[in-house]
């Protein structure tokens, strides 16, 4: 990827369009410096020149993203009443890879949910897209149930799960999109109350496969 100067233009540019608060621009722009040092992952599923170039592409591009909580609905992660609870996320984040701090830095639709006992997540997806979500999980036990459908160009996605203290959640994934649309999961980050875990898990994931992740708080090291 043949990385321009412009890049901390087109993020400021994405956070204006927003109206995200300044400290969710510096994250932004954080992760526009991480892209000179972080290497791409490689991909046993997608032509790596095929990757960077639709980095490229993908810049200034729009979708149409639409998110369904079932029963507790979602914040913007811009939003001033989760404000602490998503610093603190972000604050834990270790960028592996420049499809990470690519996603993190231009993403156009970004949510935070508190799933307290139970979450079931929608996410639907046309056009070129970059999401970025953040899960809270917290009670004695959750299940985060996350389906990512719809049939988009492009989208490049990854996510944050914070297990509080003394906390156990079930995270269940499935990706079902269309049969030429190209899904990049840059990586899942499971993340404690009290110290971050990020197992990596970068590759695009085939059409309609459940992934099924147990996590704990303590989080094990992988």
């Amino acid at each position: 990827m043949q990385l321009t100067k412009n890049l901390s233009e087109h993020a400021i540019q994405v956070s204006t369009q927003l109206k995200e608060p300044k400290w969710l621009l510096d994250y932004r722009l954080r992760n526009v410096e991480l892209l000179n040092v972080l290497q791409t992952e490689k991909s046993s599923y997608t032509d790596m020149g095929k990757l960077d170039g639709l980095m490229q592409n993908a810049l200034g591009k729009t979708g149409k993203v639409k998110i369904e909580v079932k029963g507790k609905g979602y914040s913007k992660l811009s939003d001033s009443a989760v404000q602490e609870k998503v610093k603190a996320a972000l604050g834990k984040e270790v960028p592996g890879s420049r499809f990470e701090a690519f996603n993190n830095a231009f993403f156009t639709e970004g949510f935070f949910v508190d799933a307290d006992g139970s979450a079931e997540v929608r996410i639907e997806s046309f056009g070129n897209a970059m999401v970025k979500a953040i899960f809270n999980a917290t009670g004695e036990k959750t299940e985060i149930n996350e389906a990512i459908l719809g049939g988009p160009e492009s989208m490049f996605y990854n996510n944050n799960v914070i297990v509080a203290e003394n906390s156990t959640a079930i995270f269940n994934s499935m990706q079902n999109l269309g049969e030429n649309s190209l899904f990049i999961q840059a990586r899942n980050n499971y993340l404690s109350a009290l110290s971050a875990s990020t197992p990596g898990s970068s590759d695009p994931i085939p059409d309609a496969i459940m992934t099924r992740l147990n996590l704990t708080n303590p989080c094990p090291k992988l």
